[in-house]
């Protein structure tokens, strides 16, 4: 956890890195429960995505916006970051389930193959991100 010698804005990108990685704990358990509750383990991939976007703009002393879309918060990152370029369209599909999959008139089906492509998609996204970050913020 954050480390009280760090400087706030390292404390401030670490704690929301630990958000990210519980999300993405949250959503294996849920994906692969029995049965499993894939509307909110594709929510969980979705928001762990998004927090770690949001840390990397927080670590370049960008406010980030008040928003669930992936590929703009994705867009911003490259501005900052040219190695984003490379994961643009990558994740930008978990966007839908930030919102869709909290409400019945918005809900699409799903399958346990989406919700586990969606898992995977979120570790890889996660994990390129933290490479992105100096070593001392890692949860």
């Amino acid at each position: 956890m954050a480390d009280s010698s760090m400087p706030p804005k390292y404390e401030l990108v670490q704690r929301w890195l630990v958000l990210a990685q519980k999300d993405l704990a949250a959503a294996e358990i849920l994906v692969e429960s029995q049965p499993p509750l894939l509307e909110q383990g594709c929510f969980y991939c979705q928001q762990c995505v998004e927090k770690a976007l949001k840390a990397v703009l927080i670590m370049n002393e960008i406010k980030p916006p008040r928003t669930h879309d992936i590929a703009e918060l994705i867009n911003r990152c490259v501005k900052v970051d040219a190695r984003f370029e490379i994961c643009q369209a990558q994740p930008a599909w978990l966007t839908s389930f930030a919102v869709d999959t909290r409400y019945p008139d918005t809900a699409v089906p799903l399958t346990v193959e989406t919700a586990r492509r969606a898992v995977e998609s979120a570790k890889e996204s996660f994990s390129f991100i933290l490479s992105c970050v100096p070593g001392e913020v890692h949860p």
